[in-house]
């Protein structure tokens, strides 16, 4: 596997800095993202912040499509606070071929209402979409991998971490113990592109962090997925 990158999201340093969490004995939770999460959208620190933000949908809402650059925008309501996040892998149901996806989210109206998302596609070029409106639409959007193989959501915890002030390099840092994918459930695991981190005793599972192997890595039984090397940097 390659180095990979870490990131540690903004609002969890906002709870460290709280003493609303720790880090050290909080029960966390481990995640596979999909294949090219974060590739194409890079991953921020700042709008990754719940768990909420990892799937979920809009429920049955009027929907504008525009072009140039594309947007969907809604008729109430507020995408952000409904779990949507820049880099979110999108899908509607729209009747109209063009605005049903699969598309990624570039950008979230955060200063405003939240009323419009700008999309890509997965390559991250400006899509065409077929403007107008339409009523009683659901964006659904997914960014872990589903259950399969030898893959479950949301079934992996952390353990026997440790936390270190290192002085020298002038930051504190936590170490994670290995975590093996696809061992358990003696099955192959599909192409993903990083591990997720979220604090199960955070009040609303805030999301720690990130960890971006900088790439898509897969195994296929009897060989499984082991994320090791996992270290937390807090400056």
């Amino acid at each position: 596997m390659p180095t990979m990158q870490s990131f540690v999201c903004d609002r969890y340093k906002l709870l460290m800095i709280e003493k609303a969490v720790n880090l050290a004995t909080d029960a966390l939770t481990i995640i596979l993202m999909r294949a090219d999460f974060a590739q194409v959208v890079p991953f921020n620190t700042k709008y990754y912040v719940k768990r909420i933000n990892v799937n979920g949908n809009s429920g049955a809402i009027g929907l504008t499509f525009s072009n140039t650059p594309a947007k969907i925008t809604r008729a109430a309501g507020n995408f952000w606070t409904a779990g949507f996040a820049p880099g979110n892998y999108i899908t509607t149901n729209s009747a109209n071929p063009a605005n049903q996806g699969p598309f990624l989210v570039y950008d979230i109206d955060l200063v405003g209402p939240g009323l419009w998302m700008q999309i890509v596609d997965l390559t991250g070029a400006d899509p065409t979409l077929t403007a107008g409106v339409e009523a009683a639409i659901t964006i659904t959007f997914e960014d872990q991998l589903p259950t399969a193989g030898g893959y479950v959501q949301d079934a992996n915890g952390m353990s026997a971490y440790a936390a270190v002030q290192y002085d020298t390099g002038g930051y504190a840092y936590i170490d994670f113990d290995p975590v093996n994918f696809g061992l358990a459930m003696m099955g192959d695991i599909a192409p993903t592109a990083g591990a997720l981190i979220w604090d199960d005793d955070a009040a609303a599972d805030e999301i720690v962090g990130f960890f971006d192997f900088g790439g898509n890595e897969s195994s296929t039984w009897p060989d499984y997925l082991t994320v090791g090397n996992m270290r937390f940097k807090i400056a």
